[in-house]
């Protein structure tokens, strides 16, 4: 941004700013003070900007000085200990190990926090709710038996579900090809991976090939 500007005028920064969006956030306007900054003070362009100087400050003292994640010991130690276990060891479990074992003061709920927030919860295989879905699954003959290839469309079809993870949200896309083109036939977006995302495909799917 600072290297479009030609000359230290006040005007041409007030020209800038003027045509950028109104709403701009505070984390914005304070992006656009640091990179002036060197053209000009501090006070004029937080006046320009409608932000205060503290606030400003604060905000460069984070960005030039990140602060160290508090629970990077806590995060290690969890990593270690779930691929020894295979990732079977459930937060109590590690609440205990992390306390006996590693002497690292720590509470079950805060364990429990970490280990979400990071993806280290346990993956257990046979759960109880697997245990109950297991009881009611139909199986059907293999009809395809290995044979991927199709001679005319829409009698084949492939479904996959791949997770998208995005800086606002994780998305799942779930999408159906015919094996005769590998075109994509049908498919959904949605935030959770359920069995609705799978039917409401299959639904789309079946709708188009009528």
């Amino acid at each position: 941004m600072t290297k479009k500007l030609k000359n230290n005028d006040p005007n041409y920064l007030i020209n800038y700013i003027s045509k950028q969006k109104i709403d701009l956030s505070k984390d914005a306007r304070f992006n656009i003070i640091f990179y002036f900054s060197s053209l000009h003070t501090v006070f004029l362009l937080c006046t320009l900007l409608n932000v205060s100087r503290s606030g400003y400050y604060k905000w460069r003292k984070r960005k030039l000085h990140p602060a160290t994640d508090p629970d990077s010991t806590f995060k290690k130690l969890i990593i270690e200990q779930q691929l020894l276990s295979g990732f079977t060891t459930g937060y109590r479990k590690m609440c205990l190990y992390l306390n006996r074992e590693k002497k690292k003061y720590i509470t079950e709920y805060k364990t429990y926090q970490i280990m979400a927030k990071y993806g280290l919860l346990s993956k257990s295989i046979h759960s109880k709710k697997n245990s109950i879905i297991n009881k009611y699954l139909v199986n059907y003959n293999n009809l395809l038996d290995g044979d991927f290839s199709a001679s005319i469309p829409n009698t084949k079809w492939c479904i996959d579900i791949t997770k998208i993870d995005t800086d606002e949200v994780t998305l799942y896309f779930c999408a159906i090809i015919d094996l005769f083109d590998r075109s994509i036939v049908s498919y959904t977006f949605h935030t959770k991976q359920t069995l609705s995302l799978v039917s409401n495909t299959i639904k789309s799917a079946i709708n188009k090939s009528n």
